[in-house]
């Protein structure tokens, strides 16, 4: 430690610890380094050498044939409210379903054939009662694995979907 630094204690208690003399002179720092300094220049190499991207799914697109259809299903199905004026064509061919950290939008530009597999699975804390609550609503099951907690269901289009308990 630097001399004097030891014994010295800031008002409330809070005792600084410095960086060993043997650090200070890692990328031409002779004055010394700060982990925060540090941080900023590796993250400045990342993002500079990088993609940019983050690490995180801005929105899924699903591929709908029928908006108002699709609209209607997706409420129903996850509980959310609907705005009419897509129910009536008045809107973008993009309608947006919000999910906590993801949005999900529902794409009329056609073109897109459903995939064979699950595009993307939800959570639920009851994979029974989800799975009664799909058969409720007359929608298409293609696989139950409940000792595993699964279950593949598709919407109006075929798109395949998942909902697992975990």
């Amino acid at each position: 430690m630097v001399q004097g630094a030891k014994n010295y204690k800031n008002s409330d208690g809070y005792k600084p610890t410095t960086i060993p003399k043997a650090l200070k002179v890692i990328k031409g720092h002779k004055e010394g380094i700060t982990m925060e300094s540090l941080n900023n220049q590796n993250r400045t190499m990342n993002t500079q050498a990088g993609s940019r991207l983050e690490k995180r799914i801005g929105s899924i697109f699903i591929h709908v044939s029928d908006m108002k259809s699709a609209v209607e299903w997706y409420s129903r199905v996850f509980d959310l409210p609907y705005n009419d004026d897509y129910m009536n064509g008045r809107l973008s061919t993009v309608y947006t379903l919000h999910f906590e950290g993801t949005e999900i939008l529902l794409d009329s530009n056609h073109g897109a054939a459903p995939a064979p597999q699950p595009m993307m699975f939800f959570k639920t804390d009851d994979i029974r009662h989800t799975l009664q609550f799909l058969k409720d609503t007359g929608i298409v099951i293609h696989n139950e694995v409940l000792e595993n907690n699964i279950v593949i269901f598709e919407d109006p289009d075929g798109n395949r979907l998942m909902a697992i308990q975990m």
